[in-house]
């Protein structure tokens, strides 16, 4: 749904449309018309349904565990970009790849090469 079809299913809603009719008229589900009208019921569904999947995995949800996501213990986006540049460039080939050679310069043959000289 684009912004002009949100406003106008916030339009219909205020006059006292259902969901279900909303959706009727722009051909989806009354539950995605509500989500792209309700930011908050998209967040509160999706995390409705991530605790279903954990539960049927089998592991512990965040509340069962109390954690909290601690922005502060992320990593600053300049210093990640830093750290990813230092990553030399893939040159191996397809069987490299596949048999987990490493990168040569992340290899003991690179660092005795430095010795050699």
């Amino acid at each position: 749904m684009n912004q002009d079809d949100i406003d106008l299913a916030k339009k219909m809603k205020a006059a006292g449309a259902t969901w279900k009719r909303i959706g009727e008229r722009f051909g989806c589900c009354p539950e995605t018309v509500k989500k792209a009208v309700d930011p908050e019921f998209a967040a509160h569904r999706r995390a409705q349904i991530n605790a279903r999947r954990r539960e049927r995995k089998g592991e512990p949800t965040r509340a069962q565990l109390n954690i909290k996501r601690m922005p502060e213990d992320r990593v600053p986006a300049e210093e990640a970009h830093q750290r990813l540049a230092e990553i030399p460039e893939d040159r191996r080939d397809i069987t490299g790849r596949l048999l987990g050679d490493p990168l040569f310069e992340r290899s003991a043959l690179y660092a005795m090469r430095g010795e050699r000289v």
